[in-house]
């Protein structure tokens, strides 16, 4: 059981922690603090929160709700200039230019099977000749998807994760040339596109409709392209992070 003193700021994700929030705000009784924040939709839990960020493409709207194109992360600059110190380590024997290749996973209805794979495998064989590929699967990728990436290792330079040792994903965000994202997460693109990094989106068959809306204006604004066009591009600078944060903040 919680007691007090209670924190200044709860944040919390995920419509299971609903009926802490729940708690929480009993607890608190009257008092203003701990103020209560919850990151996406809540659906039935709204009246949980104090403050709600959500997608721009959740349609949500409200007092005290918050909606972004992209969505908050843990990127800054210190950590992405302490993973790159920790990458040119790792990776001092891989050959430049690097593509940094990140892959997501079954989704809603995106279910990848041999034909999905296979055709993201091909998409990626058409990047430049001579440009090594380094790839982090996520816990959701499936072993289909993984095997056809792999495959590649055939024609090209290819650095694949394989569980072991610590996770690469920031050391990559950090040293790659460009990003190679599946759209299957609206998470890893925001956080690719906070890289700075010129992003290239591959869409899966069946992607859900509200990520291909922001897919669709991410490319409008010039902040991604097409996984397959090659052609290189300066990104619009897109990170709704700051903004969000200081709408926390004046609550507090």
């Amino acid at each position: 059981m919680f007691e007090p003193p209670l924190p200044d700021l709860i944040l919390a994700s995920g419509r299971r922690t609903i009926p802490y929030l729940k708690l929480f705000r009993k607890l608190r009784g009257a008092q203003p603090k701990p103020l209560i924040v919850f990151l996406k939709d809540p659906r039935s839990g709204r009246g949980a929160a104090d403050f709600i960020w959500a997608p721009v493409h959740d349609g949500l709207s409200g007092e005290h709700v918050l909606s972004t194109h992209t969505s908050p992360h843990g990127l800054s600059e210190e950590l992405l200039a302490n993973a790159l110190r920790d990458a040119k380590a790792r990776f001092s024997n891989v050959k430049s230019p690097v593509a940094g290749v990140i892959l997501g996973g079954d989704s809603g209805a995106v279910k990848w099977d041999e034909t999905s794979s296979q055709a993201f495998a091909s998409m990626l064989s058409s990047l430049p000749p001579g440009e090594t590929l380094i790839v982090p699967p996520s816990r959701r990728t499936p072993q289909v998807l993984k095997d056809a990436v792999s495959a590649l290792k055939q024609d090209r330079d290819i650095w694949f994760w394989d569980g072991e040792g610590s996770n690469p994903y920031f050391e990559i965000l950090a040293l790659a040339d460009r990003l190679v994202v599946t759209g299957d997460s609206h998470n890893m693109v925001s956080e690719c596109l906070a890289s700075g990094k010129p992003v290239y989106v591959h869409r899966p068959p069946n992607l859900q409709k509200k990520l291909i809306a922001f897919l669709d204006v991410m490319e409008k604004m010039g902040s991604i392209r097409a996984a397959g066009d090659w052609e290189e591009f300066t990104p619009v600078s897109i990170d709704a992070t700051d903004e969000i944060a200081a709408a926390i903040d004046r609550l507090l």
